[in-house]
């Protein structure tokens, strides 16, 4: 026999809201966009190697740390060339436009 499923409506309260887009000032363009992300990236790599040299000499006791700062690092270097992928792809099909 199939049992009725109840669903509860959810509350506007409790969805979070997204972050507002920077206002653009002058001067900010792709590349310096660009530029402070990669310098992101760089900074969460270093943190990575820092952890876990940190782990290996003893200084750092807690793993989960480590996991952390390396998982961070991770992600933010896959979303780099993901972010490389896609421009190299726009690129590639700008090239192919015929004007």
């Amino acid at each position: 026999m199939i049992q009725r499923i109840s669903v509860q409506p959810i509350e506007l309260g409790l969805v979070p809201e997204l972050p507002q887009a920077a206002p653009r000032t002058q001067g900010s363009s792709f590349s310096s966009v660009l530029d402070k992300f990669l310098q992101d990236v760089d900074g969460l790599q270093k943190t990575s190697d820092e952890t876990q040299r940190g782990a290996l000499e003893g200084t750092i006791q807690d793993i989960h740390q480590v996991m952390l700062a390396a998982d961070e690092a991770g992600i933010a270097f896959e979303l780099l060339v993901e972010l490389r992928n896609k421009l190299l792809e726009t690129y590639r099909e700008l090239m192919r436009m015929q004007i």
